[in-house]
């Protein structure tokens, strides 16, 4: 292109004015992982993960970082105060906030972030819902439905064996008691 003009990409091609060339390889740890990505109204872009890392002990960690539109991490988007979280999927609602889900310890775990990336306390309890029933699981991916309820699909592990878990919650984060058993469907 002419000298001054805005680098053009064809399409599927790395785009040269996000990040570095086109690629941003972490907001944290290189050996952590980003599982899901959401493009905000503004052309930011929340990215949800988790890893572990070993350093004198093994400990997990979670996060939700965002980054400008021009790839770089935005340092004004607060770090929730989540332990031992592994997210592993969000959605965002119509209003800009962004449910995650994920697993914490042995539980499924939902939470719900305000814009600027801080807990809503309007969600369950201090913005987090667990689900447990005493076995192990996890949620995998998330939606939320036109009516504004959060729909997860996940897993739960009880007695070797694995299977299929599906929990729809209200839009304020308490379990839905028309769906399925309390809240929880677990396929038979």
């Amino acid at each position: 292109g002419m000298a001054g003009s805005p680098a053009m990409a064809a399409p599927g091609d790395l785009d040269p004015s996000f990040g570095d060339v086109g690629r941003q390889s972490s907001l944290h740890r290189s050996n952590f992982s980003e599982w899901s990505v959401e493009v905000q109204a503004d052309d930011a872009v929340l990215l949800g993960g988790g890893g572990e890392y070993c350093y004198w002990g093994c400990y997990e960690d979670y996060f939700v970082g965002r980054l400008l539109p021009n790839g770089t991490p935005d340092a004004s988007f607060a770090a929730a105060a989540l332990k031992e979280t592994w997210v592993y999927d969000t959605a965002l609602q119509p209003d800009g906030k962004l449910i995650g889900v994920g697993y914490a310890g042995s539980r499924l775990q939902v939470f719900r972030l305000r814009p600027d990336g801080s807990l809503d306390p309007d969600f369950g309890v201090g913005g987090l819902v667990q689900v447990t029933d005493g076995s192990s699981a996890a949620g995998h991916s998330v939606i939320v439905d036109p009516d504004g309820r959060i729909v997860v699909a996940g897993s739960r592990y009880s007695g070797g064996t694995v299977a299929l878990l599906r929990v729809r919650l209200q839009s304020n984060g308490a379990l839905d008691a028309t769906f399925g058993v309390g809240g929880t469907v677990v396929p038979a």
